[in-house]
């Protein structure tokens, strides 16, 4: 019976990691609405990464002063 242990260890640790994760993301989410700007943007391109599956778009917007920013995403 003493084979199973690590796994329920292992388990447990994962569950707690996971946990961890998702109330640190939502509280960044919860800081993010209440002192984060709205902005409204376009995909304007999209890049592919050679040996990648998918695609990853390239998002600009107007800021405050009416530059434009371009970002992308994770």
């Amino acid at each position: 019976m003493t084979g199973g242990t690590p796994g329920i260890g292992l388990a447990v640790l994962a569950g707690l990691v996971s946990l961890w994760a998702s109330a640190r993301e939502a509280r960044l989410q919860m800081r993010l609405n209440r002192y984060g700007l709205h902005a409204e943007g376009a995909v304007v391109d999209q890049e592919h990464e050679p040996g990648d599956d998918c695609s990853t778009p390239v998002i600009e917007f107007f800021d405050r002063q009416g530059r434009p920013v371009r970002f992308r995403p994770p």
